[in-house]
């Protein structure tokens, strides 16, 4: 945990004879709070040849107006062999390394039969 920032006053106090006495007083305030996501994209199930694009939702943090947002998306089999389910997981990350992470999961059933548990390998 970094500090985002780092104050440093210094009081002075004066008498009627003009003696003076000095304090310093360092504030740090320390940013411990994760980024929070907005516009998440909803779940979804689509045809496999139409995967939309990824779309970027947004990160607000207390202490970072720029936070860094970043994708990462895995594909795992589903299940007929035709089948898959792409994750897609959104990270923000805030100036200090405070971490949130949002996901999107894409289903894409490629063929499907009248039974939904039937597999068809038709092409």
């Amino acid at each position: 945990m970094l500090p985002t920032k780092a104050i440093m006053r210094v009081w002075t106090a004066t008498d009627n004879c003009g003696n003076t006495v000095s304090q310093t007083q360092m504030i740090t305030v320390v940013d411990d709070e994760a980024p929070v996501f907005a516009n998440v994209p909803s779940d979804i199930t689509v045809e496999c040849s139409s995967i939309p694009p990824p779309e970027t939702p947004d990160a607000s943090d207390n202490c970072d107006n720029d936070v860094q947002i970043d994708l990462d998306e895995m594909t795992f089999p589903g299940a007929c062999p035709q089948d898959y389910v792409l994750i897609r997981t959104w990270t923000a990350t805030d100036d200090c390394g405070n971490k949130s992470t949002a996901s999107q999961t894409l289903t894409a059933p490629r063929y499907r039969g009248a039974n939904l548990g039937q597999c068809h390998h038709w092409m």
